[in-house]
Order: C-alpha cells, then structure tokens, then sequence
C-alpha cells in the first residue's frame, strides 16, 4: 500500500512536466515533418518525442534535488534561471549529440562514418534551428517553475483559473 501511495505522489507529480514536455516535443517534431521531404517522414517518432518527453521531466525532476542546482537561492530569479538553463542546455545537447551519434552508429555500424554525418549534420542550419528550439522549451519550463517555487502554487493556480 505504501509502494502504491508513493507511485501516485511521484505521478502526480510528474504529469505536468510529461505533459508540456509531451506537446512541446510532439510539436517540434510536427514542425519538422513540415520542413522535411515526404519520403523522410516517420510517424513512428511521434512515440519517441513522447518517450523524451516522460525521460525530459524524470531527469529534470530528480536534477532538481542536486544541491548545485538551485546555486543562488538569495540572489533574484535571473540568476537561478541562467544557472540551470546554462547546466540543462549543456546536458541536452550531449544528450542530442549522443543519441545522434548512436543512431548512425546503429545504421552503419563505423563510429568513424558516425561521427562524420556528425561533423556534417552539425554545420547545418536545420540541426542548430532544432537544438535552439530544444533549449527554448527548457528555458520556459526553467522560467515557469521557478515562478512557481518563488510565487506558490495556490498563487499561480489563482492567477491562471481564478479562485473556488
């Protein structure tokens, strides 16, 4: 019973940041299926953007316990803010890189002829257009909950719904 009180917290507690992660991501990817060609599309990845989605808000939640995270607790909100989106934006284009990295190497087998597609994909402009557009989605999830952890929930919940 205990396991099961403890799963429904973490849950709860994870749900929104699935959610805007989930329609966040899902939309990037839309948004580059109209970029792309037609014979390149896979509507498979719509369930990957999702799984990113759910491992985005797992690994951001429990970052959020690392005590050199909230570095500047008594400083204003900017430098908390700059602080994790500097810390969230290097992570999230290792991540990128990594997972670019392993699915060449998966295709072809060569790390070198992996880390070339790299080195060419990553002088494109399409390629920086999506990492910038990643971080973007970092920064307003960084800005939004650290509003919420300054202003309060009950706070915010007022602001956006009105009071019961």
């Amino acid at each position: 019973m205990k396991v099961i009180r403890w799963l429904k917290k973490e849950i709860i507690h994870l749900l929104p940041a699935i959610l805007y992660f989930a329609i966040c991501f899902n939309l990037l990817h839309f948004a580059q299926i109209l970029m792309m060609q037609p014979q390149d599309i896979q509507f498979t990845s719509y369930m990957g953007a999702t799984l990113g989605a759910i491992i985005a808000a797992k690994v951001i939640l429990i970052a959020e316990y690392l005590p050199f995270i909230n570095a500047f607790p008594n400083k204003p909100l900017l430098y908390n803010i700059s602080w994790k989106f500097f810390i969230y934006s290097f992570f999230v284009l290792l991540v990128q890189i990594t997972d670019y990295i392993a699915q060449k190497f998966y295709h072809t087998d060569s790390w070198a002829l992996a880390y070339s597609t790299l080195k060419a994909d990553v002088s494109q402009s399409r390629f920086w257009g999506i990492q910038i557009n990643i971080l973007m989605i970092f920064l307003f999830y960084i800005i939004f909950t650290d509003l919420v952890r300054v202003i309060g929930d009950s706070k915010i919940k007022n602001i956006f719904f009105g009071k019961k």
